[in-house]
């Protein structure tokens, strides 16, 4: 009885696992939660329109905690932390078409 009980919780642990891992890939899959996916914009500004209208998987809203460059010159990182949960996220901005 103890061994299938082992054997009931291991597989919950696994698809529990396997949960988590679809939904980083969903979430690494959406516009500008990569660098290979960054959203081009033309004013810094539409980079906090483009955070306003993100939503974390606990259903909050992020809050900008701050910005920088990313890996390459055209890139620009914005760190974001949910206003419920506190979980971290990244959102990366193509900056190419900035008028300067």
């Amino acid at each position: 009885m103890g061994s299938l009980l082992g054997v009931a919780a291991l597989i919950a642990v696994i698809a529990v696992g396997m949960r988590l891992l679809r939904r980083r890939a969903v979430e690494r899959a959406q516009p500008g939660r990569s660098a290979d996916r960054a959203i081009p914009i033309r004013d810094y500004g539409e980079m906090d329109i483009a955070v306003q209208l993100q939503a974390c998987p606990c259903g909050g809203r992020y809050l900008v905690r701050g910005e920088g460059p990313g890996s390459a010159p055209q890139l620009r990182v914005a760190h974001l932390e949910c206003r419920r949960c506190e979980r971290e996220a990244s959102m990366y901005f193509d900056v190419s078409e900035v008028l300067h």
